[in-house]
């Protein structure tokens, strides 16, 4: 091979070369970057962690911040807390694993709002609000063998609960009119 045939085909294969470097620094360097951090980066721990090192980093976070040392913004310490109570929780926590679905998400832009000139220690605790879906802490009318006749006394629409138990409880709703003469 000669020294022009190599000078011609380097020539031929410079611009795929160019970007398919190009391509690849794009890659590792600018899109990771464009991706908001999730919930276990904002607490320096790795994805899928336990609910322990959830609150074991947070107490870490959280005892450099009592001793003075190192007191972060609002803001960064509503996403801290935030993202705390959000893997802390069973519930939440599994719903963001799986499937990405962080719902309550309007909280870190609201707290950023309403805490914008305040302390951290002046910012009103927990972000998050548990709801409970346990139909015990719930006071559902439920008809039984003993109150069914009573519940046809009048002609109003009636609400019944139709309660299917299987590997998953499913609640359905449905509205039962009866129209006596």
């Amino acid at each position: 091979m000669t020294i022009s045939s190599m000078a011609s085909t380097l020539k031929a294969y410079s611009i795929p070369l160019i970007l398919f470097t190009a391509a690849i620094v794009f890659q590792l360097c600018v899109i990771p970057r464009s991706f908001p951090p999730s919930h276990y980066d904002v607490l320096g721990i790795k994805r899928y962690s336990s609910i322990e090192e959830v609150t074991l980093a947070y107490e870490k976070l959280s005892s450099k911040w009592n001793s003075g040392f190192e007191v972060p913004s609002t803001f960064d310490f509503v996403k801290i807390r935030y993202a705390f109570e959000l893997l802390s929780n069973q519930a939440w926590k599994r719903d963001y694993d799986i499937f990405g679905i962080d719902e309550q998400v309007h909280v870190i832009e609201e707290g950023k709002e309403q805490y914008a000139a305040a302390n951290i220690y002046e910012i009103d605790l927990p972000l998050l609000e548990a709801a409970s879906f346990d139909p015990i802490d719930h006071d559902f009318d439920l008809i039984k063998s003993e109150n069914f006749l009573s519940k046809f006394e009048n002609d109003k629409a009636l609400l019944v609960q139709v309660r299917l138990v299987s590997r998953i409880c499913c609640h359905i709703f449905a509205i039962v009119t009866i129209n006596y003469p």
